[in-house]
C-alpha cells in the first residue's frame, strides 16, 4: 500500500493515530466515554486498563474490542475493496452490527446493558451530523480580522481558484464528523 494516509481524515497514518489519534476514532471514544462514564480518549492504556478486570467491565470491554475491530475493517475495507467513506455513522452503524453479533458473548445478567448500549449508539447514529472542531487547527490556522479571502486567492486566475480554494478549505475549516462540538 502505498498511500501512508488515515483513509478517514487524509492526516498520516499510524497504528496509533488510526485507533486513538483520528477524528473519527475521537468520535467513537468520546461517544463510549460519555455512554460509560469514563475517560476511553487519549490512547491504548486509558483502553486496555479496563480489559484487567473484564468480568466487571464486560460490557464495557465489547464495546471497545468492537470499536477496534470495526475500524479495522473499515479502513481495510476502503483500502482493498475500494468502499467509499461517507460519515462517522458508517463506523457507528457497523460497531452496532458487531455489537448485536457479540451479543452472545456476555453471561446473561449483561444482555440488557449491551442492548441500551446498542441502543444509544443507535440514537447517536440517527443524529445529523455536526461541525467539530479540533483544537490543533484552531492553534495553527491563521488569524482572520474579517471575511475576505487571503491575497493569493483574491489575485489568482479564475482556473486557479478553485485549487486554490480547496487547499485553503482543507488547511482552515473544521472537519465534518459526528457527535459533538469539541
Amino acid at each position: 500500500m502505498g498511500d501512508k494516509t488515515c483513509v478517514f481524515c487524509t492526516e498520516p497514518e499510524s497504528i496509533f493515530y488510526l485507533f486513538f489519534d483520528c477524528c473519527v476514532a475521537n468520535s467513537m471514544w468520546e461517544w463510549c466515554s460519555s455512554i460509560f462514564d469514563i475517560q476511553l480518549t487519549g490512547g491504548f492504556e486509558n483502553v486496555a486498563k479496563w480489559w484487567l478486570s473484564r468480568k466487571k467491565h464486560a460490557v464495557l470491554n465489547i464495546c471497545t474490542s468492537a470499536i477496534l475491530w470495526c475500524i479495522w475493517k473499515l479502513r481495510n475495507a476502503f483500502c482493498f475493496q475500494g468502499e467509499k467513506w461517507s460519515d462517522v455513522r458508517k463506523l457507528m452503524r457497523n460497531t452496532m452490527a458487531a455489537l448485536r453479533r457479540w451479543q452472545g458473548l456476555c453471561k446473561e445478567e449483561n444482555v440488557w446493558q449491551l442492548e441500551e448500549v446498542v441502543a444509544q449508539l443507535g440514537a447517536k447514529a440517527r443524529e445529523p451530523l455536526k461541525i467539530m472542531r479540533e483544537s490543533r487547527w484552531l492553534s495553527t490556522a491563521p488569524p482572520t480580522t474579517s471575511w475576505e479571502p487571503p491575497l493569493e486567492t483574491q489575485n489568482s486566475s479564475s482556473s486557479g481558484t478553485l485549487q486554490s480554494d480547496l487547499q485553503l478549505l482543507n488547511r482552515h475549516l473544521p472537519t465534518l464528523v459526528s457527535g459533538s462540538v469539541a
